[in-house]
């Protein structure tokens, strides 16, 4: 059901309308209560799940195990259905990118990065534009390119700047798309064999 509402919604976006805060409220609080009730079912649900397409399929892992990581860090059943919304959400921009920039094979040029990484933007754009979702969200979508370092973008924030959920946001996406075949890069083979034997 969560597969078949993200169709839904990146439809949706793609063809320029608002997001579905209602439709999106109860595909959260049903992955939400699923890891709360048996977190290593819906691990292993999003383990061997045959990937659809990629932004389709990261939304969906992200949040899945920003949820999990909530659940480990015993966080308050709010934070963590938030990490849950976070996690489906963040990368909504990127449907507003060109296809083509998306579907490139091989590493970016420059100026294509620069073009990607407003992606970013564009996600808080939309959420902020859709009624219904938690005022926060918008913000938080901003964070998960955010490095401690200083490094990442757009705001080159550093260590306490980001905070816990952006961290985690940045942790957890970083993970997926490393171990996830992108259409740019292949996955990284030993953090798949990590993942497959230690989740």
């Amino acid at each position: 059901s969560s597969r078949t509402m993200m169709r839904d919604v990146l439809s949706s976006v793609r063809i320029g309308r608002t997001l579905d805060a209602k439709q999106l409220k109860n595909a959260v609080t049903t992955m939400t209560e699923s890891v709360l009730r048996n977190p290593d079912a819906m691990l292993l649900l999003s383990q061997l799940r045959k990937k659809g397409e990629y932004n389709e399929s990261h939304a969906l892992d992200v949040s899945i195990y920003m949820i999990t990581f909530g659940r480990f860090l015993e966080l308050e059943p709010a934070q963590i259905e938030f990490l849950g919304y976070l996690g489906l959400l963040q990368d909504v921009g990127k449907l507003r990118l060109p296809r083509e920039l998306l579907e490139k094979r091989g590493r970016l040029s420059a100026e294509e990065f620069e073009l990607a990484k407003r992606h970013v933007d564009y996600s808080a754009e939309i959420l902020r534009a859709t009624p219904g979702l938690p005022h926060e969200l918008p913000r938080a979508a901003t964070l998960h390119h955010e490095r401690h370092d200083g490094s990442g973008y757009p705001g080159k924030l550093r260590g306490s700047e980001i905070g816990r959920l952006g961290s985690i946001a940045a942790i957890v996406d970083t993970f997926d798309a490393m171990t996830l075949r992108r259409p740019h890069a292949d996955p990284v083979q030993h953090l798949r064999h990590l993942c497959g034997n230690h989740r």
